[in-house]
């Protein structure tokens, strides 16, 4: 890259910044009454939040909410009828160094969220709901040693359990599927639906490689996860509006038929 090109990109910057200087009352204050470097600092965290820029990426998440509603909806009805309600939510807090690892998020019962709920994001399954209050609420994730859910192979289409084994973040078990079914290196796992409240095909992970063990009629297949759970930020609250319809069939039958 020349010495001309790395001139002309620093000018431009300059230039930049020195209209906001002096169109921002508040920038400008900055610069003539505070150490140079408290300004820098103090210039860019402004920039970062700057209204404009901060009202577009609020939009582009609400978009992402309509088109992952219109995906979903999709999915399961032909009918147009609308199934799934998606909230966008930030984590605020995280836990991520123990077996029984949780999320805060900025969001509770005011925006709809309640307990159960699926949540994911831009990669995949991130867990569920745990507890609710008006304005935040905890999510219990994939890497946490007591949560289990219903997946199944892309491949196959054989059901298992997810279950995290608490070694690694970056990676889980998928148990109780049969050894008599083929399972490839590489293949994809989604959420099968069959718990209530988890939606249906949402992507897990990958399969790295089986472990298998003689004493057992089961593969125990370790899983590469989607998500990256050090870094998640925004995760997504799934509602599904046919939900208690579908629980309240399977209790009749189960009353019914035992």
């Amino acid at each position: 890259m020349s010495n001309n090109f790395i001139n002309a990109s620093f000018f431009f910057i300059l230039e930049i910044c020195s209209v906001i200087f002096l169109t921002n009352q508040k920038v400008a204050n900055w610069v003539y009454n505070k150490p140079l470097c408290y300004d820098i600092f103090s210039a860019v965290n402004y920039l970062k939040n700057y209204p404009h820029l901060r009202e577009d990426y609020e939009n582009v998440l609400q978009e992402n909410c309509r088109l992952k509603e219109f995906i979903k909806d999709n999915e399961i009805s032909q009918n147009n009828k609308k199934i799934f309600d998606i909230v966008n939510a930030r984590v605020i807090n995280k836990m991520t160094t123990s077996n029984k690892n949780y999320f805060t998020i900025d969001k509770g019962a005011k925006y709809g969220i309640k307990e159960d709920m699926s949540v994911v994001c831009g990669d995949g399954f991130v867990g569920i709901v745990a507890n609710v209050g008006d304005f935040y609420s905890t999510i219990i994730p994939l890497i946490h040693d007591n949560f289990y859910v219903s997946a199944q192979l892309n491949n196959s289409k054989a059901t298992g359990t997810i279950k995290w084994d608490g070694v690694s973040l970056k990676q889980t078990r998928m148990l109780y599927v049969p050894k008599y079914i083929e399972v490839q290196v590489g293949e994809e796992i989604f959420t099968s639906g069959f718990d209530s409240s988890i939606c249906p095909n949402i992507l897990i992970g990958t399969v790295d490689h089986v472990e298998d063990d003689d004493n057992t009629s089961f593969h125990n297949i370790v899983v590469n996860l989607k998500n990256d759970f050090n870094t998640l930020h925004e995760v997504y609250i799934i509602s599904n509006k046919l939900l208690k319809e579908k629980i309240n069939l399977e209790k009749k039958t189960i009353e019914q038929y035992g």
